[in-house]
């Protein structure tokens, strides 16, 4: 519903802002990379999400390890208090909260470290799979000296990302 209600206020202000009321980006990191691709691959009822930039966002919140490693990073309780259970206590919730079972049309682009502890990579390889197989535009990098956090040691990625992410943008965005 923020999202939603986000776009709907940008919407309403396009005029003021000198921007398109018809199309719009969604980029985020971890938690705000699952928003991004929740939301437009699931609950964009205006359809005006033209593209999502995932970065580290997890896209199966059934998947057991992530689980785990979450509950390792201490945050597991989050998932609960979001959800309103345990994977245990009802798995369907879970899995409507997954964006992996919402793939939808939207272009998207994964960004993730190849040595996340937090948000396994394969959490955007199975999305970027299902994406593919489906013929929907699709791409991702893999930062193999990065972790959860993408730009890497000292920030050596962010040139990179900053490139890869604008590129991106202009290509389904437009200028």
């Amino acid at each position: 519903q923020d999202v939603d209600n986000a776009i709907k206020f940008m919407r309403s202000k396009s005029a003021g802002w000198k921007i398109s009321n018809k199309k719009f980006g969604l980029i985020g990191g971890s938690a705000g990379g699952h928003l991004s691709l929740l939301y437009g691959h699931a609950y964009d009822s205006a359809a005006v999400v033209k593209t999502i930039i995932s970065i580290a966002g997890p896209t199966d919140m059934t998947d057991t390890i992530f689980q785990h490693y979450a509950a390792n990073y201490g945050i597991g309780y989050v998932f609960e208090a979001l959800l309103g259970s345990t994977y245990q206590d009802n798995p369907q919730v879970y899995r409507d909260a997954s964006p992996l079972y919402h793939a939808g049309t939207v272009p998207t682009f994964f960004l993730t470290g190849g040595y996340d502890t937090l948000v396994p990579p394969w959490q955007s390889y199975r999305m970027f799979d299902t994406l593919s197989l489906h013929g929907i535009v699709t791409d991702t990098t893999v930062f193999m000296n990065a972790d959860h956090n993408i730009f890497g040691p000292n920030g050596v990625n962010q040139h990179q990302i900053y490139d890869e992410v604008m590129m991106w943008l202009n290509q389904h965005l437009g200028n």
